[in-house]
């Protein structure tokens, strides 16, 4: 069954737009996005220059003033930060900004296993093992805009003269409530747009430069560029500007650490760029992989170790992590896949076991997302807690979903694409009912359609070329999941001249050849699927595909130019 349609689109704007001087296929895809012709450049701004000023953020001018006198002092400081990457990435940030001025710096990332998630009891008392005597500066990263109880205890029991919170993530309600000195958020300032903590992170560092000017901001933006992306964050605005400077080779080969090459090599990729696939499906997953199974601590270490021969033995540790996690996931998602074809929710869904482990429930979520369309919350268990993460759809504010059903949750925080949360013991059994409902009453109030598997455009066969990778990469590009997706190509009635199929741990790779009217592409098509596979050479087919978000090939140094594949129908 072939379920793909056609996105609609202004034709009027389509044509005002082709009368600005841009192409007629940039022109369609603008205008599928809503973009209308006087917003056109705005949206395809990428320059360094349109950042808008940190002190947009609010509290910036307070927490630059407090960190600039610590410097002036030779202060010491401290972070304690989240163990996911967006946590990972901004203390990476933090603390190199401290080493630049030859300030004292320790760290403190929480294990999720031991001490869970946020500012809580346990962290708190790991921060004061880890700390032999009060720091000038605490730094809280990614957590801590929901804790004025618990900033109280680190000022009272830890005795930390000043805290300033980088934060994004909202708790229950309103969920902000703090007296840290400074709270750097992008929900408390008007008219700004949604950043990740790292992005956050990262705009301290340029309200820093103004005060402190032996500061270059370069040196930071790619932390800033992975966090971002890893978080999910909408690549909008601000966060566009700094994921695509972020990820050039002028600003990788401005990282003072080696860990982030080690990385890039052990996950094969030898091109001077990064690209958002690179860092959604080979860094970030091997950088959340140490907190999932083990410690964050280790993934840290290798974002912030300066020699090239340790960097290489930590990035092998982390590459294991990652495997082993990626081994146990796969048996989850089966399980949790089984779960909810049995109970087929409607708009929602909800599965939990005691077996699963709790530090992958979140790339489960994810991937029941992809499978299911719907809004998906998958909980584990451990140490006497019913725990999990959910991942939404596009317009579907899960964050929002849980505020209206948060009678079933001890906690629970996020953002509108990503949650986590602490089921109460009592609520396991019906907690899946409840949010199927909730996800119900979410569309019917906000009038959501069931998404639909939407295609930007037709391509002929001779169209499937660089060129047009090219231009998708210097204009589009980078994609955000809501506002302005990597766009889709259909590509009608062609025949599959040679096939070939690999497996490793925990995936298959589907690779393929198509040919039609006596033209063969050159280039092959990939996709990560168990559904099809060699049968289908010399079958005629409908193939949905993306192009590669690398379109340059230089010997030794490129990797294949490859088409995704995101399905493939075979013709009766």
């Amino acid at each position: 069954m072939n379920d793909w349609i056609i996105k609609e689109f202004d034709k009027v704007a389509e044509k005002e737009i082709i009368a600005q001087g841009k192409g007629k296929l940039l022109a369609r895809l603008l205008a599928q996005r809503n973009v209308t012709p006087e917003e056109t450049d705005n949206f395809l701004t990428t320059d360094y220059k349109k950042l808008t000023s940190p002190f947009k953020l609010n509290d910036m001018d307070k927490a630059v003033d407090i960190f600039v006198d610590i410097v002036n002092k030779n202060g010491t400081v401290a972070i304690s930060a989240d163990y996911d990457a967006d946590g990972i990435t901004s203390a990476t940030i933090i603390s190199e900004l401290c080493e630049n001025f030859g300030l004292k710096c320790k760290i403190f990332l929480p294990s999720r296993m031991e001490h869970g998630y946020g500012l809580n009891p346990r962290t708190i008392q790991g921060l004061k093992d880890m700390l032999k005597e009060p720091p000038d500066l605490l730094f809280v990263l990614d957590c801590g805009m929901n804790n004025k109880d618990e900033i109280e205890i680190i000022r009272n029991e830890i005795g930390v003269k000043k805290i300033i919170v980088i934060d994004h993530h909202l708790g229950e309600g309103s969920g902000i409530s703090t007296n840290a000195d400074a709270l750097i958020t992008w929900h408390l300032s008007e008219g700004h747009s949604e950043m990740c903590t790292a992005g956050e992170a990262f705009q301290f560092v340029r309200g820093v430069k103004t005060k402190l000017p032996n500061l270059n901001p370069i040196e930071f933006i790619t932390y800033a560029a992975i966090g971002t992306v890893a978080d999910m964050s909408p690549i909008v605005e601000n966060n566009r500007i700094i994921v695509k400077n972020g990820l050039t080779s002028y600003a990788i080969n401005h990282v003072a650490a080696a860990g982030l090459s080690a990385l890039m090599r052990n996950s094969r990729i030898f091109a001077p760029t990064l690209t958002q696939e690179d860092i959604s499906f080979k860094l970030a997953p091997k950088i959340n992989a140490t907190g999932r199974m083990y410690h964050p601590d280790i993934a840290l270490g290798l974002l912030k170790e300066k020699d090239n021969t340790t960097a290489d033995k930590i990035v092998k540790h982390v590459a294991s992590c990652n495997d082993e996690r990626k081994a146990l996931q796969k048996k989850i998602e089966k399980e949790a896949a089984f779960m909810v074809k049995e109970n087929e929710p409607t708009h929602g869904v909800f599965v939990a076991d005691k077996e699963w482990h709790i530090g992958v429930v979140g790339i489960v979520a994810s991937r029941l997302v992809e499978e299911f369309n719907k809004p998906a919350i998958v909980i584990g268990y451990h140490d006497g807690k019913w725990k999990g993460s959910g991942r939404s759809i596009p317009g579907i504010n899960v964050k929002h979903v849980l505020d209206s059903c948060s009678e079933m949750f001890v906690a629970y925080g996020g953002h509108a694409a990503a949650v986590g949360m602490q089921v109460k013991e009592e609520y396991i059994d019906k907690a899946a009912a409840i949010f199927d409902k909730a996800c119900t009453e979410y569309y019917k109030e906000h009038k959501v359609e069931t998404p639909k598997k939407l295609y930007d455009a037709n391509l002929g066969v001779k169209l499937i070329n660089m060129d047009i990778a090219k231009a998708l990469r210097e204009t589009l590009y980078p994609y955000c999941k809501d506002l302005n997706q990597e766009p889709i190509f259909k590509v009608s009635d062609v025949t599959v001249t040679n096939a070939e199929t690999k497996k490793g741990p925990g995936w298959t790779i589907f690779k393929f050849w198509i040919s039609k009217d006596g033209y063969d592409v050159e280039y092959p098509f990939k996709i990560f699927t168990e559904k099809f596979g060699n049968e289908l050479k010399d079958q005629v087919v409908d193939v949905y595909f993306s192009f590669p978000q690398l379109y340059e090939l230089k010997p030794n140094m490129y990797s294949e130019f490859e088409l995704s594949a995101i399905d493939v129908i075979k013709k009766d």
